[in-house]
């Protein structure tokens, strides 16, 4: 939401007057990377719900599944090509979780 974005940016300014810009520039680079990603991933997903007929409640669910799932697989694909550490701190965390 657009009060959930000026408060994490909000917090993010507070942080960094604190911690001092050097500390926080890794922050700063992880955080835009996250928020390019997920307007692409935004994008895709309206122009999917868009392209795609919703008249019945199965039209409805199938274009929110299919927008979703465009829309997360444009995400994690920005995240890959951008290399970037947090997908692999996620995926080293789910896979400790499943060898339990």
């Amino acid at each position: 939401s657009a009060a959930f974005a000026v408060a994490a940016v909000v917090l993010l300014h507070l942080l960094s007057r604190r911690l001092g810009t050097v500390a926080t520039r890794d922050l700063n680079v992880s955080v835009g990377r996250s928020f390019g990603a997920s307007l692409l991933s935004l994008a895709i997903a309206g122009a999917v719900t868009i392209a795609l007929p919703a008249s019945t409640k199965l039209e409805t669910l199938v274009n929110f599944l299919v927008a979703a799932g465009a829309g997360l697989g444009a995400y994690v694909v920005v995240m890959v090509m951008t290399g970037a550490p947090e997908l692999r701190r996620f995926i080293a965390l789910v896979g400790r979780s499943e060898s339990r």
